[in-house]
């Protein structure tokens, strides 16, 4: 929002995508997450919206890629359980940085195992982690990859002097298909 004032006090060009996106993304979150899973395909654009948003906030003092390997339709993942990792990238790897900041986000989808891998640079200086409010996202992120994915999930951490990685190995469900599209043998053990 702060990124948003900023844009429009400057009459900003950039100020109606930036509202488009913020509001898509609202309407994500408020009328498309109130069930325990959502399709990949669905959550996939609003991370891709997300990271627009950053974009346009970080311009051209950011190199962001975002890469998406396999096929994201189909299958079902508990809503916005990946969007911490990807903001913590920014908010606590690239957002001290003044130049060469870089972000990387690569998700694989092979069959039904969903692989996201995000590393981001880190500024050049030690940043205090005295404050006791942090990493709160990736706690809370662990409890529910706990409850919602036992023993079919893992997420690796690594925070090194120049670079932060994390990796996340899931285990995702499908959508169901119509009776109509599945055969005899398929319909039978489908479901069981």
């Amino acid at each position: 929002m702060n990124n948003l004032y900023a844009l429009s006090l400057n009459q900003s060009q950039k100020s109606p995508q930036l509202i488009l996106n913020l509001s898509n993304i609202l309407r994500y979150m408020l009328y498309e997450c109130d069930s325990s899973e959502v399709p990949l395909s669905k959550e996939v654009v609003m991370l891709q919206q997300y990271i627009s948003l950053e974009k346009l906030r970080y311009d051209n003092r950011l190199d962001v890629t975002f890469n998406i390997y396999g096929d994201t339709e189909g299958k079902l993942i508990a809503p916005l359980l990946m969007l911490p990792l990807i903001e913590n990238a920014f908010k606590h790897g690239v957002s001290g940085q003044t130049d060469d900041a870089w972000v990387n986000i690569s998700l694989y989808m092979m069959r039904d195992e969903l692989k996201l891998k995000i590393s981001n640079s880190k500024p050049g200086y030690k940043i205090n982690k005295t404050d006791k409010a942090g990493n709160i996202g990736l706690q809370n992120l662990k409890k529910r990859l706990e409850l919602i994915y036992p023993l079919t999930h893992q997420l690796k951490v690594t925070d090194d002097k120049e670079i932060f990685l994390a990796v996340l190995d899931l285990k995702l469900n499908f959508e169901p298909q119509p009776a109509s599209q599945l055969s005899q043998h398929e319909a039978t053990y489908s479901y069981s």
